[in-house]
C-alpha cells in the first residue's frame, strides 16, 4: 500500500462534482449520451493543434479542445434545431467518425509524440501532483486542483442563474416559449458550459472516467430521488461516494485511479438499481405486490403463472 497523496485524492473529489452537476441535467433532458461525443471532438481538436507544431503549449491544446468541442456540439444542436434529426442520430452520425479521424491521424503523424492514446482515455490521476502551478515564485498547488476548481466554481455559478430557465426548458419547453425564451438557446448555452467542463475534466482524468462521472451518479439519483433539487443532491453525493471508494481501494490495492473510480460508481449503479426507495427493483416489486393485494387481482394473475403466493 502506497502513502496517500491527498492533493490527488482533492482533485478526483473536485472533479466528480464539477462532473456530477452538470451530468444531473445532461440525464434529465435525455442528452447523456452528447457528451460522449463532446469527449471524441475534444480529441480531435488535441490532435489538430498538434499537428500544427503547438503540442508543447498546454494552453493551446486545451483551447483548440475546447473550440472544437463547442463546434461540434453547436453545430449537432443546429442540426437538431433546423432539420428536426434525433440526437442520437447526430451523434451516431457524426462523432465517431471524428474520434475515428483523431485516432487515425495520432497514430499516423503523432506517433512519436509525447500524446499518448492511453492516458488521454483513462488518464492518470496519481500523476496531477506533478505539474504545479507556480506564480511569483510561489508554488500554488497542483494545476489539475486549479483546473477542477474554476470549472467547479463556473458550474455553480451557472446552475445558480439559469437552473430554473433550464429545468423548464427541459420539462415543458412551450412555457419557456411562451415565456419569450428559445429552449434550443438554452440547451445550446448550456452545452457550451458542459463542454468546457468536459475539457477541464478530460486533462485531469481523461475520458472514460469523464463519462463516467457525468453519466452515472445521475442515473443512481434517478432510482432514489422525487425532486430536482433531491436529484441533484443524490447525484453529488453518489459522486463523491465513488470517488472515495474508488480512490482508496486503487491506493491500498496499486490499480488505476480511473479504473477503480469507474468500478466503484458501477457498484453503486447496482445496489441504486436494486435498493433505490423511488424506481429500485426491491421497492418497486414491494409497491406492486401491496398494490395487488389491495386490489385482490393478484390471486388471478398467480393463477396464470402457476403460483399460489406471494413469498
Amino acid at each position: 500500500m502506497a502513502g496517500i497523496d491527498w492533493e490527488v485524492f482533492l482533485v478526483a473529489c473536485l472533479t466528480a462534482l464539477a462532473c456530477a452537476l452538470p451530468g444531473g441535467f445532461l440525464f434529465l433532458r435525455g442528452a447523456t449520451m452528447q457528451l460522449e461525443a463532446v469527449s471524441h471532438s475534444i480529441l480531435l481538436g488535441i490532435v489538430l493543434v498538434a499537428l500544427g507544431g503547438f503540442g508543447d503549449s498546454v494552453v493551446l491544446l486545451l483551447l483548440g479542445a475546447a473550440c472544437v468541442g463547442l463546434v461540434s456540439v453547436l453545430g449537432g444542436e443546429l442540426i437538431i434545431k433546423e432539420n428536426g434529426a434525433r440526437t442520437s442520430v447526430v451523434v451516431a452520425l457524426i462523432f465517431p467518425g471524428m474520434f475515428a479521424s483523431a485516432v487515425i491521424l495520432m497514430n499516423t503523424f503523432l506517433r512519436n509524440s509525447h500524446i499518448d492514446l492511453h492516458v488521454v482515455l483513462m488518464g492518470e490521476l496519481a500523476t496531477v501532483s506533478l505539474d504545479r502551478l507556480e506564480w511569483m515564485g510561489r508554488d500554488w498547488g497542483s494545476a489539475a486542483m486549479w483546473k477542477a476548481i474554476w470549472a467547479l466554481i463556473g458550474n455553480v455559478l451557472f446552475m445558480t442563474v439559469a437552473a430554473r430557465r433550464l429545468s423548464i426548458a427541459i420539462f415543458d419547453p412551450l412555457l419557456s416559449i411562451t415565456q419569450g425564451r428559445s429552449p434550443h438557446l438554452i440547451h445550446a448555452c448550456f452545452m457550451a458550459v458542459v463542454c468546457l467542463c468536459a475539457v477541464a475534466a478530460f486533462d485531469v482524468v481523461g475520458s472514460i472516467l469523464t463519462l463516467a462521472l457525468f453519466s452515472i451518479p445521475a442515473t443512481c439519483a434517478f432510482f432514489w430521488a422525487r425532486r430536482l433539487s433531491s436529484f441533484l443532491w443524490v447525484s453529488c453525493s453518489t459522486s463523491l461516494v465513488g470517488t472515495v471508494i474508488g480512490f482508496f481501494a486503487a491506493n491500498r490495492w496499486d490499480l488505476s485511479m480511473a479504473g477503480c473510480i469507474s468500478t466503484a460508481l458501477g457498484f453503486c449503479l447496482l445496489c441504486s438499481a436494486l435498493f433505490g426507495t423511488y424506481r429500485g427493483f426491491i421497492w418497486t416489486t414491494a409497491l406492486m405486490k401491496r398494490a395487488l393485494n389491495k386490489m385482490g387481482a393478484f390471486p388471478i394473475i398467480g393463477s396464470m403463472f402457476g403460483i399460489n403466493e406471494w413469498s
